[in-house]
């Protein structure tokens, strides 16, 4: 298994743990668009046939009312 694939997933769960216990809006949000971001990082790496165009397209995506990330995540604005 390619490194940067558990490097991401180590990643994601940090993170995800990291949002559960975080009162500041602020930083819950940035904290899900990280998680969002390492999500579309770890799919490219695991489809080897997703061209680097398609990554920046989907990290240009950014949710506007609620998280896709993480279905423990609450919505936020």
């Amino acid at each position: 298994m390619d490194h940067r694939i558990v490097i991401a997933q180590l990643d994601i769960d940090h993170l995800r743990r990291k949002l559960a216990t975080e009162k500041d809006e602020a930083t819950r949000k940035t904290i899900a668009r990280q998680i969002f971001e390492e999500e579309a990082k770890l799919a490219a790496l695991n489809d080897p046939s997703r061209s680097e165009e398609s990554l920046d397209n989907h990290l240009a995506y950014r949710p506007s009312r609620q998280c896709v990330g993480c279905a423990s995540m609450r919505p936020f604005v």
